[in-house]
């Protein structure tokens, strides 16, 4: 049966194939989701696929801005960490952005 989410879950279970590869792994990953529409279920949902996948998950209890997903996730020495949605080159269109265990994210300017 094809879900609402099905891009997502396969993206997620991916990551969480990567995630299961890292010396990390056993830190599990952390999930943060913004303002935006949907975002919560979006963060759910791809939580939902990582743990189902054997990946420890702490998913965000409120929204969180994503270079806080990236604090945490070096604080909580985390396999990695996920925020959730993220907009795309084209307008209506949502997204994920996954950091490895560095948690580094390039602003751009």
């Amino acid at each position: 049966m094809i879900t609402p989410f099905a891009n997502l879950e396969k993206v997620a279970l991916a990551t969480a194939r990567y995630f299961g590869t890292l010396k990390k792994r056993k830190n599990g990953v952390l999930i943060g989701y913004d303002a935006r529409f949907m975002s919560r279920e979006f963060a759910e949902v791809s939580a939902a696929v990582m743990a189902n996948a054997g990946i420890a998950v702490q998913l965000a209890d409120s929204i969180v801005s994503t270079p806080m997903v990236s604090l945490l996730t070096l604080r909580e020495n985390a396999a990695g960490g996920s925020s959730s949605p993220r907009a795309t080159t084209r307008r209506g269109t949502t997204g994920s952005r996954s950091k490895g265990t560095s948690a580094v994210r390039r602003f751009p300017g």
